[in-house]
């Protein structure tokens, strides 16, 4: 048997997660996924500000992969600059989460530490979603 590496782009530009949307999923496909070796789920994180009660939760097909991570800076004069930058984040998860065919990826916004009306979630933005994966040939 033969194990190659593939990807799947689930997606291209960005998605805002916050207050305008508490959740956001898609649908993305690993037809012919070997399940045997991990996974691994790549992205582009921005905007999120360390003062929810916890990071955000990311799924693959309803099942806890990890979370998005606020960055905290040593500082806290620079915590709302750093929320500003963009950085990339890899989550690796069991190969076998994944289905020949159809998955489903989603992230679930984070309540802040002290809500209020029209702003009770930590806004943020992720992009670039890659999902990286085995393959069978």
């Amino acid at each position: 048997m033969t194990v190659l590496a593939d990807f799947e782009v689930i997606v291209k530009g960005y998605v805002d997660i916050g207050d305008g949307g508490h959740e956001f999923s898609a649908a993305f496909d690993t037809s012919g996924v070997y399940t045997g070796k991990p996974a691994m789920i790549s992205f582009m994180v921005s905007g999120l500000s360390a003062v929810a009660l916890n990071d955000p939760e990311v799924l693959v097909n309803d099942q806890f992969i990890g979370r998005v991570s606020a960055y905290h800076w040593s500082d806290p004069k620079l915590e709302g600059e750093g929320a500003k930058h963009w950085h990339a984040q890899h989550l690796t998860f069991g190969g076998f989460l994944l289905k020949n065919g159809k998955n489903v990826f989603r992230v679930r916004s984070a309540k802040l530490e002290n809500p209020k009306p029209g702003n009770e979630y930590d806004d943020f933005t992720i992009g670039h979603v890659v999902c990286h994966y085995h393959q069978e040939v």
